[in-house]
């Protein structure tokens, strides 16, 4: 029958998930190993020893849904960036979170459920309003661990600059997805803050 044919944008976003599906293991090797740099493991008669670094990943809510109120749902896209970060997690090994935080809102609880239903880890909710007090409940509380801040695009700068003073990130776009900055806490010495674009 006619008009039962491909449509040129179905074309396009297929091409654009395959391009995202592909890059979603190289990124996630390619984060898993520079975390296990960072972390501080020394290996010994083959086996690994865990220095007492901390790690923590902030990082904005997935897509949200349009025309949702105050409190969207993740759209489709934010959908399939959630089941990626879990992916992500699986292919790079070493990026298990002992802790995950999120806020009060759904869109950030929603994009941490598929990587805590793959890989568990006790999830905290805290408040969007204090970006600061979160920074020192982990300095506090989460020494030696691989955090998880899911944050949102006014508040990720502002946890990032807490936990790392000399670093200074601007604000995020209302439509900027993806960016996200791992921060090591060594046990001594001056923190370390890698940003990166993921798919």
């Amino acid at each position: 029958a006619e008009g039962c044919g491909k449509m040129p944008f179905m074309d396009k976003e297929y091409a654009r998930l395959r391009r995202k599906t592909f890059f979603v293991p190289v990124i996630a090797a390619f984060l898993g190993g520079w975390l296990v740099l960072l972390a501080g493991y020394r290996w010994h008669a083959g086996h690994v020893e865990r220095a007492p670094a901390t790690l923590v990943v902030v990082m904005r809510h997935a897509e949200k849904a349009p025309d949702q109120g105050p409190d969207p749902l993740l759209s489709a896209e934010g959908l399939l960036r959630s089941q990626r970060l879990a992916a992500m997690a699986s292919d790079a090994g070493q990026l298990g979170f002992d802790h995950i935080y999120v806020t009060e809102w759904q869109r950030t609880q929603a994009t941490a459920a598929a990587l805590v239903q793959a890989h568990g880890g006790v999830v905290t909710q805290s408040p969007s309003a204090d970006p600061q007090a979160l920074a020192r409940s982990i300095l506090a509380s989460d020494r030696g661990r691989r955090v998880l801040v899911v944050a949102h695009s006014d508040t990720v700068g502002s946890i990032v600059h807490a936990l790392a003073p000399e670093v200074s990130v601007p604000e995020m776009a209302d439509d900027e997805y993806g960016t996200t900055y791992v921060v090591a806490l060594p046990s001594t010495g001056r923190a370390s803050v890698l940003k990166l674009r993921l798919p």
